[in-house]
């Protein structure tokens, strides 16, 4: 399926004779980005859906305005790592809300992070550890101490996060 997105963030699809209709917008997961030009689409996607420009979205990646021009133009491809965030945000863009905003202590991250746990599987979880910890003033250990009783999936992610190994 090709699609085409609008100046607005609309998501048209091409019909083979050049026309072009609404599209549902797609989940994260249908987006295979094998190609620069399927990651740009994604990228635009993921940027469009927060209502942000590439300025603006640059800034909350921590990424050169350029390097994002790049991706959207096609002119370069996205690292897997940077796929996997684009999906995330196309699908959860209220996520990138949450991994842009500073945590103000390790607890209130180890709430937040028991509650994405509960929805995430294990590989969205640890790039969220990841990111948190990124935007955090605090380290994985840290976290994993707040975490207390937090969920087995949440400690052996936090485990791995400090670089140590979780029997859980």
């Amino acid at each position: 399926m090709k699609l085409r997105m609008t100046a607005d963030g609309a998501l048209l699809r091409v019909l083979p004779d050049g026309r072009t209709e609404p599209a549902e917008q797609p989940g994260a997961e249908e987006f295979e980005a094998h190609s620069p030009r399927t990651a740009a689409l994604l990228v635009q996607v993921a940027r469009a859906r927060l209502g942000l420009s590439q300025a603006g979205f640059a800034v909350r990646l921590r990424l050169p305005a350029g390097t994002l021009r790049d991706w959207e133009q096609a002119r370069r491809m996205p690292d897997a790592a940077a796929i996997t965030l684009m999906r995330l945000v196309a699908g959860a863009p209220q996520a990138m809300q949450r991994l842009t905003t500073r945590f103000g202590d390790a607890g209130r991250a180890s709430t937040y992070l028991e509650k994405f746990a509960n929805a995430a599987g294990r590989a969205l979880l640890r790039a969220e550890i990841a990111l948190v910890l990124r935007h955090s003033p605090f380290d994985a250990r840290a976290l994993s101490d707040a975490a207390g009783d937090a969920p087995p999936k949440l400690k052996h992610a936090l485990a791995q996060a400090r670089g140590g190994t979780s029997f859980a």
